[in-house]
């Protein structure tokens, strides 16, 4: 079994959806599309090493294809930009803007 897809499942999925591993490997493999943005969205928002694991699960082509934009919540907008400027050597958006404490 793929280990970098097992740490993604441990690591971003509590027990709120039960996914098996091997299900998991089988829509990777045939690019399930929504399975894709679902699984990137779920790395991206919970795991502690976003690039990290999207550069172990997906070719360079598919994070260019597959990873998001954009986001509505500030929080993630800025996880996705930190993993585009990674993974894709784009350039930091708003990398000065800082979050208030509430």
């Amino acid at each position: 079994m793929n280990k970098a897809l097992k740490k993604v499942l441990d690591e971003c999925f509590w027990n709120d959806y039960q996914i098996d591993e091997q299900k998991a490997q089988h829509l990777l493999d045939s690019e399930d599309e929504g399975f894709i943005s679902f699984i990137l969205m779920r790395i991206i928002s919970d795991s502690i090493f976003p690039s990290a694991r999207i550069y172990a699960l997906f070719s360079r082509e598919q994070q260019e294809k597959y990873l998001p934009v954009r986001s509505s919540s500030d929080r993630i907008q800025q996880r996705i930009n930190l993993v585009r400027a990674v993974l894709l050597d784009e350039p930091m958006k708003n990398q000065y803007k800082v979050r208030q404490w509430k």
